[in-house]
């Protein structure tokens, strides 16, 4: 059970650090903290104190790594070059949406009526 312990600690840790995924990790720690402890409880000191602190640093590597992601994305949002370029995308789109818009209109347009002869 130790073993078990410290492989789903180690998988936990390693998905952990992972941004937008990483919270999977919890449930590889989660269970590793439960395993540990009842290994350590059962007489096994080393490989459940092993994974508990595996479970705690899979914990830690979560937060830093969507801390990390976070600010990294909120520098990227408050560049005013990014800003400028969403920008500039989202008025093209709108134009040509428009375009598309008033060609769809003219061709749904019936022809006008001829006059009875």
């Amino acid at each position: 059970m130790g073993i078990a312990a410290i492989i789903l600690g180690v998988l936990g840790l390693i998905i952990s650090c992972i941004p937008l995924i990483g919270f999977v990790g919890w449930i590889f720690a989660v269970v590793a903290l439960i395993l540990g402890i009842i290994s350590m409880v059962k007489g096994k000191k080393v490989p459940g104190l092993v994974a508990i602190i595996l479970a705690v640093l899979s914990f830690v590597a979560y937060f830093v790594a969507t801390s990390l992601a976070a600010s990294a994305a909120e520098d990227a949002l408050n560049d005013p070059a990014f800003q400028m370029q969403m920008q500039q995308g989202m008025q093209q789109g709108l134009d040509q949406a428009m375009q598309d818009a008033m060609q769809q209109a003219q061709q749904a347009q019936p022809a006008p009526a001829q006059p009875a002869q």
